[in-house]
């Protein structure tokens, strides 16, 4: 197998290799905690797939590698390909990792005199609601000693108390660099109100460090909610040593092996792209960036298959994630926890949980089976890789089933060890007192259920109902969960891309360059001035096309979009809404009232509106979109005729606590319009699909596998291992 994680690589292509001279190509490179997927397209609409383990000691070793995979299934060269590469885009989990472990730079805080615990009060966060002695304090990110309170005091109408005290700042700053602080925030009490102070501190911070990291939170977050700014300041700072340090020496990688300058980017949370050097500038908007990717794909994908609502299910070797896309777009969220830390990063709203393929399989203090959220990664990775991991995981589970075939595993390309994954399980098995193959099917139950639990979080949490939605499924491991999930939820339609176990990396193709500008508005729907309004929202547009054009972009490739956080006056929280794009009059108050009412309710329920009172629009924003080339998507096509396959073998497989003979076909044999009834299983390049009892497979004219499932089918009885997980009696 390999004595390293960078050796143990493997490819598939889409269309028969070679090089095609004269051909321009986009590569999207995604790195997941466990592998490290690449895309490549060209202009006619050529797709290469390949994958390597992700290398967390070097991210670029693992980049490079599946890099050169893709290029050896084009027939050329890793150095040709990157010299013929107009655009490169990378989402990474660096920023995600560096919160979620803690290592990050040594931060200090400048803040208001008096405002030095404002960061360690939090929002009073209790593991139990009801034991007020319970508490679960989110990490501390800054240790209190490099907490400096500086004289100044701004009014919360922007006016002047106290002016900034220059002396503090140069004596305090110099105080934290001596005792060993690399990177500073700077959050002073309404700033976004009056940013005079806060950006005469960061120049004095450059005139005696002009090395020394910097964060503005008048930058990074000029809205209202000081402990929400506080934090996204103070973690922009946090992770900006590791973000430098993987950009700046994949920008350069790449670069050495041809890729020409100003062609890289990198995704970021909101799904577009935003270039190197802002990047480095603002780490923190890389967050969650290569899930975001999928979601993009998908929002492609749901148009060529002309649906409007979708649910994207995600997963991977680490995680589980699902996202939901109403009327072709995806859902956002606008104040984000990361790591139990609130924060004001927006982001498309991708709800997480640590279910993935390696995620490991353990048993708790009261004897109950539990699945995660601990992973065994890319290397050693499951038991069964054969790389001298022992922990039993979810994908050693599914082997011992008969749900993966330890001979197809990626093509053929790695062998699983059956053995090795036995092992693995053996002891939960003893200790829970139950068969082996009774536990492992209790595993597999426990990761449908809170797969389900996820998506009912992202659907009925936001007041919608899920048997509305399409899910669509990719990561290498979701073919073999999600046609269980949705026949639970009383979802009837799952579609899985013929390129799942790549989507995300494929979702980066598809990403434009975003800009966005925020502000708190605190706007008065009934009496507020429209001037002062349209003014406030002309200006935050100014600078979003600013931004795209001194990227290059002209006015005829830029979109804007113009939306606003809602709430009744005196609430704590908001909702989004969309705002007119051209000028707001008098006349439109009403309306844009009665479509705030109309969304209230949708989300909390009719008659949950507060009737008469005033409503706020609290945030203004104003998304703007660079437009970039896209690879062609091809059309779903006409009607197919269908036929039946005839199943190239049948494998013993245990569903729930029923073990059956299920029929097995070869994916790429599967021609268009072929129909597979199950329980049947799907053996594709990259990826192995479950047919439960009572659904139904069709292969549509882009090799996309469509699931109809009934609903009405009864589903596997949960075997003994989650039925009576104690092995107790009674």
């Amino acid at each position: 197998m390999g004595s390293g994680p960078a050796r143990w690589l493997s490819s598939r292509a889409q269309r028969p290799p070679g090089p095609r001279e004269g051909h321009m190509y986009r590569v999207g490179v995604d790195i997941g905690g466990t592998f490290t997927d690449v895309v490549v397209a060209d202009e006619a609409g050529g797709i290469v797939r390949a994958k390597a383990l992700t290398t967390p000691k070097d991210y670029t070793e693992g980049v490079t590698a599946a890099v050169s995979n893709a290029a050896g299934e084009l027939g050329t060269s890793l150095e040709a390909l990157m010299a013929e590469c107009d655009a490169f885009v990378n989402g990474t989990t660096v920023v995600t990792n560096s919160i979620a472990q803690g290592k990050g730079r040594n931060v200090g805080l400048l803040t208001t005199r008096g405002f030095k615990q404002s960061i360690y009060i939090h929002r009073g966060i209790r593991e139990i609601q009801l034991d007020l002695q319970k508490e679960t304090r989110p990490p501390d990110i800054v240790r209190q000693r490099h907490v400096a309170e500086i004289d100044e005091r701004v009014s919360r109408s922007g006016e002047v108390l106290v002016e900034l005290n220059e002396d503090d700042v140069r004596r305090e700053v110099a105080r934290l660099v001596e005792q060993g602080v690399d990177a500073i925030a700077v959050c002073f009490l309404w700033s976004f109100r009056h940013p005079v102070h806060e950006r005469r501190a960061g120049e004095i911070i450059a005139e005696l460090y002009p090395d020394l990291f910097v964060t503005l939170s008048c930058d990074i977050y000029p809205r209202i909610r000081e402990y929400e700014r506080m934090n996204t300041a103070l973690l922009n700072a946090f992770v900006s040593e590791g973000a430098e340090t993987y950009i700046g020496k994949l920008t350069a990688r790449t670069q050495e092996l041809g890729l020409r300058e100003g062609r890289i980017s990198f995704m970021q949370s909101m799904g577009g792209h935003i270039s190197p050097t802002e990047a480095m500038a603002e780490p923190i908007h890389l967050s969650h960036s290569g899930p975001v990717g999928g979601v993009v794909a998908a929002t492609h994908f749901a148009k060529v298959l002309g649906e409007g609502n979708i649910i994207t299910a995600d997963l991977g070797g680490t995680s589980f994630d699902t996202a939901l896309i109403r009327e072709g777009r995806p859902a956002y969220a606008h104040r984000t926890t990361i790591n139990r830390l609130l924060t004001g990063l927006s982001i498309i709203d991708i709800h997480a949980i640590g279910a993935g393929g390696g995620s490991i399989c353990w048993i708790d203090d009261r004897g109950l089976p539990q699945m995660g959220p601990h992973s065994a990664g890319g290397y050693p990775g499951p038991a069964c890789y054969g790389n001298g991991g022992t922990a039993p995981t979810i994908t050693d589970a599914n082997l011992v089933l008969g749900l993966i075939d330890p001979l197809k595993f990626w093509g053929g390309t790695v062998t699983l060890d059956v053995d090795a994954a036995k092992a693995a399980l053996q002891p939960l098995a003893d200790q829970l007192g139950q068969d082996l193959m009774e536990v492992a099917a209790g595993f597999h139950h426990i990761a449908v259920t809170q797969m389900g639990t996820a998506i009912e979080k992202v659907s009925l949490g936001r007041g919608y109902d899920p048997r509305d939605f399409t899910v669509v499924g990719y990561g290498g491991g979701s073919g073999l969960f999600l046609g269980e999930v949705c026949r639970d939820l009383g979802i009837r339609r799952l579609v899985m891309p013929g390129a799942a176990a790549t989507f995300s990396a494929y979702g980066l193709l598809f990403a434009d360059a975003i800009h966005a500008e925020s502000t708190t508005a605190q706007w008065i729907f009934s009496a507020g001035e429209t001037a002062t309004i349209n003014e406030l929202y002309d200006g935050l547009e100014e600078r979003a096309v600013a931004a795209l054009r001194h990227e290059g972009f002209s006015d005829d490739d830029i979109v804007v979009r113009r939306e606003a956080d809602v709430k009744f006056a005196g609430q704590a929280f908001e909702i989004s809404m969309t705002w007119p794009g051209e000028e707001v009059r008098d006349e439109d108050r009403e309306d844009l009232s009665t479509r705030f009412v109309q969304e209230y309710e949708r989300v909390y329920g009719p008659g949950s509106a507060w009737d008469g009172f005033p409503i706020e629009l609290h945030t203004a924003r104003v998304v703007a979109s660079g437009i970039t080339p896209k690879p062609p998507t091809p059309s779903a096509g006409d009607d197919l005729a269908t036929s039946v396959p005839e199943p190239s073998a049948h494998r013993e497989v245990r569903l729930g606590d029923t073990t059956i003979q299920a029929a097995v076909h070869d994916g790429p044999a599967l021609a268009p319009g072929a129909v597979v009834d199950g329980p049947a299983l799907v053996d594709d390049v990259d990826t192995t699909l479950l047919v439960p009892p009572g659904a139904r497979l069709e292969v549509d004219g882009l090799r996309n596998y469509v699931f109809t499932i009934d609903v009405a089918a009864p589903a596997a009885a949960p075997p003994a291992a989650v039925a009576d997980p104690a092995g107790l009696p009674g």
